[in-house]
């Protein structure tokens, strides 16, 4: 992310999932007992973050290769946004 906001991009290529799936696996990095995934969210919003190397997500699925173009990922001339808006409403 920070080499991305150096480089003055505006948007990050990334996967949405559903966080409750049974695929995405949360497990701790250190031994101790198991977090769930309701106090992950809980922190969350209360602004309350696990420390780094707390808990680990694995994915239980392969996700398909999609390659991004920096240039997707670069500001665009508003008049290009406009623009291609309209050609995804048509």
């Amino acid at each position: 992310m920070e080499a991305l906001r150096r480089l003055g991009a505006d948007r990050v290529a990334a996967w949405v999932l559903d966080y409750d799936s049974d695929l995405i696996h949360l497990e701790r990095w250190r031994a101790g007992p198991p977090i769930a995934k309701s106090e992950v969210l809980r922190r969350a919003r209360e602004g309350r973050p696990f420390p780094p190397k707390t808990t680990r997500h694995r994915l239980l699925l392969d996700l398909p290769a999609r390659p991004t173009p920096l240039s997707e990922l670069m500001p665009r001339p508003l008049a290009r946004r406009a623009h291609r808006r309209a050609s995804v409403r048509s």
